[in-house]
């Protein structure tokens, strides 16, 4: 299948090479939270949540994130990344501990492409493509989920939505919508090592990962030709 293929990028043009920006560093007097790290030089993590508690790590220049001219452990410069405007409106930034919206960002990033040229290879003149970015949706039941989706839409609405959702109550399970159809429903295999303490060979790891997105992706195509199919003929 051809959407599962990445197209390969047109040589980039030949440009003056730029002089390289400055990188801004922090220091403090902790120690660094990395692990191996013997350096002392650690500043705090500035991340503070919803509910006020802050993450407790340091960490040197070499092993620190900087957002904003803050320094944040990469984790917590993740969850920034994956939120976005998300605190705008009225959620707050996630718990400390919360993992749900880098877990749903990062699933997103993997298969962005993939999804992307399937719509597009679906799209009809009078349709739209768009990507919305990982944000908080809550329930009736007052409980938070974190999601992204892929859509096609026209001047009715959406015509087709591709999901990708985490919700706070059950934080390891991925689960992968198409429309209201739920097409996939799995624990990724690096959280199960991890929950299980599990050190995996790089290589079983990276042929895991493959095969998890491998049938995500072919329940995606699936159910997104159904829906197409009934839509109108192909």
């Amino acid at each position: 299948m051809a959407w599962f293929k990445k197209s390969k990028d047109a040589p980039a043009p030949q440009e003056e090479p730029e002089e390289e920006p400055q990188i801004l560093v922090i220091e403090g007097d902790r120690p660094c939270s990395e692990i191996g790290c013997a350096a002392t030089n650690g500043a705090p993590c500035s991340y503070r949540d919803r509910r006020g508690h802050a993450c407790p790590t340091a960490w040197c220049p070499e092993h620190q994130a900087v957002v904003n001219g803050q320094c944040y452990c990469r984790r917590h410069a993740n969850t920034l990344d994956a939120v976005g405007t998300a605190t705008e409106q009225g959620f707050g930034l996630p718990d400390v501990t919360n993992r749900v919206p880098t877990l749903v960002r990062w699933i997103g990033l993997h298969i962005d492409e993939s999804v992307h040229l399937l719509l597009e290879s679906l799209r009809q003149k009078h349709e739209r493509y768009s990507r919305i970015a990982v944000h908080p949706v809550r329930k009736v039941d007052g409980k938070i989920r974190w999601e992204t989706t892929w859509q096609l839409y026209d001047h009715t609405g959406p015509v087709l939505k591709v999901i990708v959702e985490v919700n706070e109550t059950d934080p390891t399970l991925v689960v992968v919508r198409v429309g209201q159809q739920s097409v996939y429903s799995e624990i990724p295999p690096w959280i199960m090592h991890r929950e299980r303490h599990e050190d995996v060979d790089p290589e079983i790891d990276a042929r895991e990962r493959e095969v998890f997105y491998h049938y995500m992706l072919e329940a995606v195509y699936s159910e997104v030709m159904a829906q197409r199919s009934e839509q109108q003929p192909l």
